[in-house]
């Protein structure tokens, strides 16, 4: 797979690749979109601080891809900030939701 970045939008392209190329630990499950991004949009919509029970329902339902380690790390370059690790979401949500809301959204 390779990564082109384009008027501020990644851009994939396929190559083709056998899977047995790739060894399992050099993958990673990767949300798309970014659980930062689906969080803030959930938070904003609801117009109150999400629950840790809506949090964690959102990030189980949230879509993710499997990439090469080093793809997944070009792909958070692109975005130009950290995800919060799905494993971790509420407590990494409950640290830099503040951050990110002022940021993205003003201060609120």
């Amino acid at each position: 797979m390779r990564l082109a970045q384009r008027d501020d939008c990644l851009e994939f392209s396929t190559i083709h690749m056998d899977h047995d190329q790739i060894p399992d630990e050099d993958m990673v499950i990767y949300p798309m979109p970014s659980l930062v991004a689906t969080l803030l949009q959930a938070e904003e919509r609801k117009g109150s601080p999400l629950t840790e029970r809506e949090v964690l329902a959102i990030c189980d339902k949230s879509p993710s891809v499997v990439l090469p380690r080093k793809i997944a790390a070009k792909v958070t370059e692109g975005r130009g900030y950290q995800d919060i690790d799905p494993e971790n979401c509420w407590v990494e949500w409950q640290e830099i939701r503040g951050k990110y809301k002022s940021e993205w959204f003003g201060s609120q």
